[in-house]
């Protein structure tokens, strides 16, 4: 899985503007690459959360 966070991602973050984290993943095995999204999924989630934007 390769995860790329653009030059810039925090302080669009800190002026409450929306981001973008673009995920590849490359696998074949359908349930992990499901396992691989829904823990992405959740830890974006919980940082939002953390961040107070949730």
């Amino acid at each position: 899985m390769i995860i790329y966070i653009h030059p810039g991602f925090d302080k669009r973050l800190n002026q409450g503007r929306d981001v973008e984290i673009p995920v590849k993943i490359n696998t074949i095995h359908e349930d992990l690459s499901k396992s691989l999204r829904l823990g992405v999924e959740a830890r974006t989630y919980q940082f939002s959360l953390n961040q107070g934007l949730a």
